[in-house]
């Protein structure tokens, strides 16, 4: 378990505190594109890392961000006119470009005031459908990294996001940490169990192997951050028998991302902390083959239960005010009295509130990735504090960092089912 002292510098992301200053050494996912669906679409106000912002897309539809208050006498940005190549303040029309040069300061004519004051402007970068924006010092700018995800065409991914009132640490935690999978997703994850009450098989992807709740764990540290594997006996349905196992490997990127693989699915997930209290889920869903159906994706999340999440706000509005909309009466054939792998896992994680003391846990072998998260969620802490760059910040190609759901030999090394994670080690 961690002291209160450690916890608490994990979860505080604000300017100013150690895990502030090591997030912000990172790119983050910010907006998705399509809230900024054409040029001059409406502003949008975002918040990342306790600090606030505007996005707006210029008249040729460049995407632009900017401290949210305007210079001039602070009132908000994201309520002002984007037009004829910027954004105008609505008070006094000042109006900037994307990269916060002064346009225009309609109640002050003097063109010297507007030469020698700038906006601060932020590096902003668009890739499968999620705007990143990187908000650190401007001479410890990181390359920005590709991923396997940007390698697909179009209508073999999309994304969306999900809004919670919940501390980022909380989410990814709960992302990495594989053994719940068998219990808490027993609908979709537990065949047997459905079985033997006459429940018929979800529809979408099935992860047979999690029929075996107890895998065996291994984890490994790679020049993104680590990988982890766990490893489960096939169920009776599967051939090989005792000779062969299931193999599911889970890479985690520093400060906040993982991959999550299922039968020819794979979701691409950063949990970006907006405050120390709130976390915005992006999630780019993609194929291995072929085009994706988001309806089924939906629906094997929950989200297609409009009590839950709608895209119109992307709010996750489970919450104890309305107890995360739990159907108790169906729980003999509903294991979890919830609809959704998604549903379960943002009831579970708010319900012990938006930060969690983790003085409080008592850990077991089974945790071995989330003890290594926060290990190395610390040694980002002091190598930055050092004046050293943070884990994987200088890395560019991710593309080929996958995340593996096989059935391999039992004596297979996990490690050699993704060789493309020890590349990078090598390429270092």
């Amino acid at each position: 378990m961690l002291s209160r002292e450690d916890n608490e510098l994990l979860v505080r992301v604000g300017p100013g505190t150690p895990m502030g200053d090591v997030m912000r050494r990172y790119w983050h996912p910010i907006a998705l594109s399509n809230e900024l669906p054409k040029a001059n679409s409406n502003p949008v106000r975002a918040k990342l890392l306790g600090e606030q912002f505007v996005l707006f897309r210029d008249s040729e539809g460049r995407v632009g961000m900017l401290d949210e208050l305007c210079m001039h006498r602070g009132a908000s940005l994201a309520i002002g006119r984007v037009e004829e190549g910027g954004l105008r303040c609505l008070y006094h029309g000042w109006k900037y470009a994307i990269d916060g040069t002064i346009l225009e300061t309609a109640n002050h004519q003097d063109c010297r005031l507007r030469q020698k004051l700038k906006a601060k402007a932020y590096p902003i970068v668009e890739r499968s459908g999620v705007i990143w924006a990187y908000i650190g010092p401007k001479e410890q700018q990181p390359p920005f990294r590709s991923f396997a995800a940007d390698m697909r065409s179009d209508d073999a991914k999309f994304v969306f996001r999900v809004n919670t009132k919940v501390n980022y640490l909380a989410l990814w935690e709960g992302g990495l940490d594989s053994s719940h999978v068998s219990t808490l997703h027993t609908n979709t994850a537990r065949l047997s169990w459905r079985a033997d009450r006459g429940a018929t098989a979800p529809d979408g992807p099935v992860w047979a192997a999690m029929d075996d709740p107890a895998p065996t764990f291994a984890v490994e540290d790679t020049a993104f951050g680590y990988h982890y594997s766990a490893t489960r006996k096939l169920p009776p349905s599967r051939s090989g028998g005792e000779e062969m196992r299931n193999v599911r490997i889970t890479p985690a990127f520093m400060p906040t991302g993982r991959v999550i693989g299922g039968p020819n699915i794979n979701f691409m997930i950063w949990e970006t902390p907006n405050d120390d209290v709130s976390t915005s889920t992006f999630i780019v869903t993609y194929t291995n083959e072929g085009p994706v159906n988001k309806e089924k994706v939906y629906k094997l999340l929950g989200i297609d239960d409009a009590r839950f999440w709608s895209e119109s706000d992307s709010n996750f509005k489970g919450s104890w005010e309305n107890n995360f909309f739990q159907d108790r009466d169906s729980m003999d054939s509903n294991y979890s009295g919830l609809t959704g792998i998604l549903v379960e896992d943002m009831a579970t994680v708010c319900s012990y509130g938006p930060i969690y003391d983790r003085s409080k846990e008592h850990l077991v072998p089974a945790d071995i990735a989330i003890v290594r998260v926060r290990k190395k969620l610390m040694e980002c802490v002091k190598l930055v504090k050092a004046g050293r760059p943070p884990i994987g910040v200088h890395l560019s190609d991710l593309t080929g960092v996958t995340a593996p759901d096989v059935d391999v030999p039992a004596t297979t090394d996990w490690r050699d089912i993704a060789p493309g994670h020890r590349m990078l080690e090598a390429a270092e």
